[in-house]
């Protein structure tokens, strides 16, 4: 990203606040400010204003709010929304980037050998603008990360697929993959996600069909309803299955 400041002076409002952020994040940004009216001019803007050029999403983007009685933390939050994509690419390079700004993050899965992978990512763009700020929304690569499906909770390599996660928390909500991703139903599940709705889910075996044996087999999805059932005591034993004991005499 770079970002000019085009002003009629360097040394009034907002030059002093945009230089204080220009110092602050010199080495994330490429910053820039000038007096100059042939500049001014041919960036087609009215001095002062502060406009944000990028490789990715709308090339230029003038900051829209008072330039001049802006503060420091005002801009910061600017060029931060700015500098994540509506639905960008997560990928070893870019993961770190997701991971820092503390937002839950929605991918989509998606094979970009398919030709309309890129339809996919195109059909949920509108509903990562719509939650941009709140939810950041990426496409990753299911086949170079499928494992990384796996430790998303989704239980097919089954494309294209959506899931939620919580970075803070660690929790993961993955979409139905019985069901094609509309971005109807992806929209609807982001707002329940964003309104505590959505149950969150544990990586489990299935819930057994039948329970037959004098000790009942205790997974996830039924812990709740086993363990706190006020109407009776409940023993649980918790062992990892590739445990074998070893008892000498």
């Amino acid at each position: 990203m770079v970002v000019i400041a085009y002003v009629s002076s360097t040394s009034k409002a907002p030059a002093p606040e945009f230089s204080a952020v220009a110092e602050k994040h010199r080495d994330e940004y490429l910053f820039g400010i000038t007096s100059d009216p042939q500049a001014i001019k041919a960036a087609g803007v009215s001095a002062p204003a502060v406009v944000v050029y990028r490789t990715f999403d709308a090339p230029a983007t003038e900051y829209p709010y008072p330039v001049s009685s802006s503060k420091v933390e005002e801009f910061e939050n600017w060029l931060k929304e700015l500098a994540m994509p509506i639905l960008g690419e997560v990928n070893g390079d870019t993961y770190n980037i997701y991971v820092t700004s503390g937002r839950p993050l929605a991918y989509l899965f998606v094979d970009p050998s398919e030709e309309k992978s890129q339809t996919y990512i195109d059909a949920l763009k509108p509903i990562a603008s719509k939650y941009h700020g709140k939810v950041n929304f990426v496409w990753i690569d299911s086949t170079k990360f499928g494992d990384h499906a796996k430790a998303l909770n989704l239980a097919e390599a089954k494309w294209p697929s959506f899931v939620i996660q919580n970075l803070e928390q660690q929790l993961k909500y993955p979409y139905d993959q019985s069901k094609d991703v509309e971005p109807a139903a992806v929209s609807a599940m982001v707002a329940d996600y964003l309104d505590g709705k959505l149950v969150p889910k544990l990586k489990s075996e299935p819930v057994p069909e039948t329970q037959d044996e004098n000790v009942f087999v205790l997974v996830c999805e039924q812990f709740d309803e086993v363990v706190f059932d006020d109407s009776k005591d409940v023993f649980v034993e918790f062992y990892a299955p590739w445990y074998i004991p070893i008892v000498s005499s």
